[in-house]
């Protein structure tokens, strides 16, 4: 019995310790927005960007960390200034990263990208890079009709980031 205990012990163990806990930025990450687009987000030391399968590719920001809150230094949404986004991260047991922005109504749920994206610098490869890994994912729009209706009748789509 002592034996049979110790063996179940020893296998909660070894199991507890090889569920990989995610708890860096650093990488590249995807998400879906509420209208089916589909979103990178690419992690490299201090600085981000975003891909999307819409043909943006925006430049390089910095970004730091404070405890369980993410500083975004937007130095691209208006000329000569810098937008300062914040976001309350966590990281879940299965790989997901939460992103809930404190300074917009915007709420991410991230997904890590296993595959190696070499092309990272540059633009038009990773822009193709990913609409193909867009494809893979294939993004639904999960909008209310009313919401759809609206974009349709303001002829502006609202990409945020």
């Amino acid at each position: 019995m002592r034996t049979l205990l110790f063996l179940i012990l020893f296998l909660v163990v070894i199991s507890c310790n090889n569920i990989k806990q995610i708890t860096s930025l650093e990488g590249n990450w995807y998400s879906c927005s509420k209208r089916g687009d589909y979103i990178e987000f690419i992690v490299k030391n201090d600085s981000y960007r975003y891909s999307s399968n819409l043909g943006i590719v925006t430049p390089w920001f910095k970004y730091k960390i404070n405890k369980d809150t993410l500083f975004q230094y937007d130095t691209n949404k208006v000329y000569d200034s810098m937008v300062i986004k914040k976001s309350i991260i966590s990281f879940s047991k299965n790989g997901k990263l939460f992103m809930n922005y404190i300074t917009s109504n915007e709420n991410w749920i991230m997904f890590r990208i296993e595959e190696d994206i070499s092309n990272i610098q540059d633009d038009d490869l990773l822009l193709k890079g990913t609409k193909e890994r867009s494809k893979k994912i294939n993004c639904q729009d999960i909008r209310r009709k009313e919401e759809k209706i609206q974009d349709s009748i303001n002829s502006i789509i609202d990409f945020k980031f």
